[in-house]
């Protein structure tokens, strides 16, 4: 297990591997551009990005990172998961604010790069409390598959606050 921190502006992330991001237009606002036909819908449809609408603004992440291995996550920990698939192509999964999508940029420096090899992956994506009333901790379990589950444009793994 690896893990990883991120601050995010908007009401989730952007999850995709380095490649699809550089196909996006610098400075355009994608807001609202999930009309078939057009290049963001596409990297959707293509399970080559998605977002994580988690609800809140102004959140930390931790991130804690499993790749294959089902026996150190931490299922019984979780308060919600979902599946989502991905097609990773230039050796990471990359993790941004999904406000990026409103005013691009092709590279950031707060993005989050986690090496893992090219292929198609079934990540199971978690989140448990933190302690703190502004952290959100998600759990990532990668695992390569020769199949393709159901993909979308948005997962919702919404955070409340600590009770």
């Amino acid at each position: 297990m690896n893990e990883y921190e991120i601050y995010a502006a908007g009401l989730g992330l952007l999850f995709s591997s380095p490649e699809p991001l550089h196909s996006l237009v610098e400075g355009k606002n994608y807001s609202g551009s999930s009309d078939p036909g057009n290049a963001l819908s596409k990297l959707y449809d293509d399970q080559r990005m998605f977002l994580l609408a988690t609800g809140s603004p102004e959140l930390d992440y931790v991130i804690s990172f499993y790749e294959t291995n089902k026996s150190s996550y931490p299922h019984e920990a979780m308060i919600e998961e979902i599946q989502a698939g991905i097609e990773i192509v230039g050796g990471s999964l990359v993790i941004r604010d999904g406000y990026d999508l409103l005013d691009w940029e092709p590279a950031v420096d707060y993005a989050v790069e986690i090496p893992i090899e090219d292929g198609y992956y079934r990540l199971t994506i978690g989140w448990s409390h933190s302690g703190k009333n502004s952290t959100m901790n998600l759990h990532i379990l990668a695992q390569k598959s020769d199949s393709k589950i159901e993909g979308r444009d948005m997962y919702e793994l919404i955070y409340e606050i600590d009770q």
